[in-house]
């Protein structure tokens, strides 16, 4: 985990501490109307490449298909969440 990740992991910790309801522990978006598409299928950080201009990299695509977009943000939320419970219990 790099530094950068280290830190959003403390800032959920410290929010979810607050309010676990708190949805703002990940990115709130809106909800998608367009229907089915291209979704990545496995968005976790193991999966997410930071670079040092902060563009972010998705690889391993094995897990692409067609659907629902929040399918990639409830993974990564859940994901997210379990990273923030096991730097709040170091």
């Amino acid at each position: 985990m790099t530094p950068d990740d280290k830190k959003l992991v403390e800032k959920s910790v410290r929010r979810a501490k607050e309010d676990p309801s708190d949805p703002r522990e990940c990115c709130a978006f809106p909800t998608w109307k367009g229907g089915k598409c291209l979704i990545y299928g496995d968005a976790t950080g193991d999966n997410i490449i930071l670079d040092r201009d902060g563009n972010i990299w998705f690889i391993d695509w094995s897990s692409a298909r067609k659907g629902e977009p929040e399918t990639d943000i409830r993974k990564f939320r859940r994901w997210l969440r379990r990273e923030a419970r096991e730097t709040a219990a170091e």
